[in-house]
């Protein structure tokens, strides 16, 4: 009778130690998957606000590039005043007979002068947008140390990424082979009726040991087989969770 309990006492050590490593290992393929999850979550971010940053760098070269072609037309339009009233001037100092077509010349000089003068005041209506797009230049290269930064962050997360990738392939692979594992899978397959018999066989009678082994193996075959089957208690003891 010693020796029954002795035995029932050794089978049930050794089923609540299969039970814990099967607990043991599915909590740390829960966490592995876990903390992918937060890393893609953390790179979809990160692509996010990369796209808004260059979205906005875009936009930034717009304004630029219509300030340059201010700028630009403001030249011209300086340079062709410029070049009217010399030819103003060389036509009021030549000395020519005909003072009433030097006249007609002076007054056609000086209206082409207003007309430019007005053009160039149409330009310069712009000038306040000027000081905007100077502001929008020093936000530019603000923007521009913001996404080296984010460019930086990028690369790092994407070779962490890299790297905890490799792992679980290189874990998948070597799940037949042999030596250190990192991720193993392991199938549970059916129970075998012959330790519940040797057990039984122990107690009762022949048919009897028969009979009480194929219910007990049955019973803990669909206790294994079900996913909401969890025999063990897990307590939290200074932040970490304990298998008791």
């Amino acid at each position: 009778m010693a020796e029954t309990g002795d035995a029932s006492g050794d089978w049930l050590a050794r089923l609540s130690g299969l039970g814990s490593y099967v607990c043991s290992k599915m909590n740390y393929h829960e966490n592995c998957s876990l903390q992918y999850a937060g890393i893609h979550t953390a790179l979809h971010g990160v692509l996010e606000e990369k796209e808004k940053v260059e979205q906005e760098y875009k936009a930034r070269l717009h304004l630029i590039a219509a300030k340059e072609e201010l700028v630009r037309r403001n030249e011209e339009l300086e340079a062709e005043i410029q070049s009217l009233k010399r030819k103003l001037q060389a036509s009021e100092a030549s000395d020519t007979p005909a003072q009433g077509s030097s006249r007609e010349h002076n007054q056609s000089g000086r209206v082409q002068i207003t007309s430019v003068q007005k053009r160039k005041r149409q330009s310069e209506g712009h000038a306040g947008e000027d000081a905007e797009e100077h502001e929008a230049a020093e936000i530019l290269c603000v923007m521009n140390n913001h996404e080296q930064g984010l460019s930086a962050e990028l690369r790092d997360v994407r070779e962490e990424t890299s790297n905890i990738n490799a792992e679980l392939i290189k874990g998948f692979l070597d799940m037949g082979g042999v030596g250190r594992q990192n991720i193993t899978v392991k199938y549970m397959g059916q129970l075998s009726e012959r330790p519940f018999l040797l057990a039984c066989l122990r107690k009762f009678l022949c048919k009897e040991a028969e009979a009480e082994a194929s219910r007990l193996c049955k019973f803990w075959q669909e206790q294994l087989m079900n996913p909401d089957w969890y025999p063990f208690k897990s307590d939290t003891i200074g932040g970490i969770s304990e298998v008791c």
